[in-house]
């Protein structure tokens, strides 16, 4: 199956995209919930999910630039993934900047803030060369 899709800057986005606050835990529906998610969501059913994903044609995902979800892309990757990566700013990094250049180095191919006053695209980056991982194109 293949979705749609669209160019945004000069990657090709699936229509239907896949987002990554239940592995994270971001419920919006209390803690309770939240301890639910993070609880479920391991690195296998993770994987798993993206795998599933990919399958059903959509090439996207929207997630957090933190430790727990950069380290489980880059194992899905390590193992033939293909998903590319949007990467948001994590909240509980103080040093978005910093953040946003950790997201490039590992895979992101955008960056946004994750706060309103500061939602803006912010940069393309390449993904760590491997020959299991998809190149990413590049933009200024």
């Amino acid at each position: 199956m293949a979705f749609d899709k669209v160019q945004v800057g000069s990657v090709q986005v699936s229509r239907l995209a896949i987002g990554g606050n239940p592995f994270s835990g971001f419920s919006h529906q209390g803690e309770k919930r939240d301890t639910e998610m993070r609880r479920y969501y391991t690195v296998a059913r993770i994987k798993e999910t993206l795998r599933r994903a990919e399958a059903a044609g959509i090439n996207t995902f929207f997630g957090r630039a933190d430790n727990h979800v950069i380290r489980t892309l880059q194992e899905y990757w390590d193992e033939g993934g293909t998903i590319q990566w949007f990467a948001q700013t994590a909240s509980k990094c103080e040093d978005y900047i910093r953040n946003i250049k950790t997201a490039a180095a590992n895979g992101g191919i955008r960056a946004a803030t994750s706060t309103a006053a500061r939602a803006t695209t912010t940069g393309t980056a390449t993904r760590p060369a491997t020959s299991a991982r998809p190149s990413t194109p590049t933009s200024s």
